[in-house]
């Protein structure tokens, strides 16, 4: 049995909108949505030239804490305190490259153990892997034709290590370090140094770190600075090279 042909209905009119109608609904969406939506999606569509990025905590593994608990795994009397001297004015003078680690060592060895002092060096240098997270954003911008770069805050000895030891390094577009230019973050003066030794504008540029003093400092000179979240920790025994 047929159904009668004035029941058929027309099928449904699929043609695409025209170019202005579908543009006109697009604007009208966007004016529909709230401003701080608007804004994220407007950050996330924006397409920076350069990306900057920190090294410890972003492309490569750091996490002071874990580091002193597999150290204590190897050695019972390593002190639970010994990630504070990162935070020591010697060590800030490092990073500055004003102090070499013999000097470093020397310098603590009234707080701390020689010994231990040495080990913990040798351990932050173990401790670094190419983390993935922070790995495959490089990959990806480095794809896309994104200019990159490193700013990080590393001592002579351990930038060193990193520059013989991870060949990513020198596919970037430039690397400041630290202690060959005097200036650390969150310092200003370290992130006006770079913009001016590359030329690069803050509002075409993306910075990536993990600490969060570093990152607001960066949006004060039109950076757009994200917080990057690195991965979690490894298990202790996983930590230091065998």
């Amino acid at each position: 049995m047929h159904a009668p042909p004035h029941s058929k209905r027309p099928a449904p009119h699929t043609s695409p909108l025209p170019p202005s109608h579908t543009a006109k609904a697009t604007i009208k969406n966007l004016f529909s949505i709230d401003f701080c939506t608007l804004f994220s999606i407007l950050k996330v569509m924006k397409t920076h030239k350069n990306a900057i990025f920190d090294l410890c905590g972003v492309l490569l593994s750091w996490d002071s804490k874990a580091l002193i608990r597999a150290l204590k795994e190897e050695d019972n009397t390593f002190p639970d305190n010994m990630d504070d001297i990162i935070d020591m004015p010697t060590w800030l003078q490092y990073d500055r490259g004003l102090f070499t680690r013999p000097e470093v060592v020397s310098s603590l060895s009234h707080i701390f153990d020689r010994r231990h002092l040495e080990r913990f060096f040798d351990g932050i240098m173990e401790q670094f892997r190419p983390l993935e997270s922070g790995m495959s954003l490089l990959r990806k911008k480095q794809k896309e034709g994104t200019r990159c770069f490193l700013l990080s805050n590393l001592g002579l000895e351990v930038k060193d290590f990193c520059l013989k030891t991870f060949p990513f390094l020198h596919t970037l577009n430039g690397c400041v370090f630290s202690c060959d230019i005097r200036l650390i973050k969150p310092d200003i003066a370290i992130y006006e140094y770079i913009l001016n030794q590359y030329k690069l504008v803050p509002e075409e540029t993306a910075f990536y770190d993990d600490l969060n003093i570093n990152v607001m400092s960066a949006r004060t000179m039109g950076i757009d600075a994200v917080l990057h979240i690195p991965e979690p920790a490894m298990e202790a025994e996983e930590l230091l090279a065998k």
